[in-house]
This record gives C-alpha cells, structure tokens and sequence, in this order.
C-alpha cells in the first residue's frame, strides 16, 4: 500500500515540475497528501476519501463498543 501510495505521490507531485527548493518540493508534497486524504476516492474504501473512510470507522467502532 505505502508503495503505490508513493508511485501516486511521484506522478502527481513530483514528476513534470520544476521545484527551486527543497521547502517547493515539501509544500507540494504536503499540499497532495491534504488533497489525497480529504478528497482522493479510493476503490477499497468504496470510493470514499481515506479521512472519509478512517472518519466511517471511528464511529463504527464507537458504536460497537456502547453497544
């Protein structure tokens, strides 16, 4: 998972830029990863974004654990 994750991050982020600076490339990078978390639907998670998802499995597992 990490590896494709980073596979992701280098087509979008990285290859096809120019960056001037290392403090560039983090800003970019930490600008995908917001959108890829919040927005990015994925197919394992039923198309839901990761926070969706992660947001969907809290509170699952909150009521699991009152009931």
């Amino acid at each position: 998972m990490a590896e494709r994750f980073i596979r992701i991050t280098k087509d979008e982020v990285i290859y096809g830029w120019v960056f001037h600076n290392l403090e560039e490339v983090r800003t970019a990078v930490r600008r995908f990863v917001n959108t890829y978390n919040q927005e990015w639907l994925v197919e394992k998670n039923d198309f839901l974004s990761p926070w969706h998802a992660k947001a969907q499995w809290l509170y699952q597992d909150s009521i699991a654990r009152t009931a």
